[in-house]
């Protein structure tokens, strides 16, 4: 059901983007069921969840798994009300070789990119009130 759910556009008024919006929504609920858990203040738990995550997440050949350990454990005071989703900024739809795309607004996204590559984002947020998408606010 949750793959169906994530996997859905067809059916939905705007199509990729809602079904983006669909998978931000989905990794929220698992995000939440993790921390509700306490999964990330154990060791043993943590150790369970990246046995999980392995089977299914492909990762950079040099996120070796004990980085992996280190950057979970490292994160078991995240809240979920601490994290945000979003987009890109997109300027539109269109088809190109009949396959429906998204299209960036390399424009609007410079910002973006700067705030990640100067970790910067909460003041990106605080500037940006949009989820990329044309939405009035981020995903939450």
């Amino acid at each position: 059901e949750a793959l169906a759910y994530v996997r859905e556009r067809k059916g939905l008024p705007r199509g990729d983007l809602d079904r983006t919006k669909r998978q931000q929504n989905f990794l929220r609920a698992l995000m939440q069921q993790v921390l509700s858990a306490d999964t990330l203040s154990s060791p043993s738990r943590v150790s369970g969840l990246l046995d999980s995550v392995g089977r299914v997440v492909g990762v950079d050949e040099e996120l070796s798994n004990g980085d992996m350990y280190d950057l979970a454990w490292s994160m078991r005071g995240l809240r979920s009300s601490d994290v945000r989703f979003l987009n890109a900024p997109v300027s539109g739809l269109d088809t190109i070789d009949g396959q429906s795309v998204v299209l960036l607004d390399r424009g609007r996204a410079e910002p973006l990119w700067r705030a990640m590559r100067n970790d910067a984002l909460p003041e990106y947020l605080a500037a940006h009130r949009t989820d990329g998408l044309g939405g009035p606010d981020s995903v939450r």
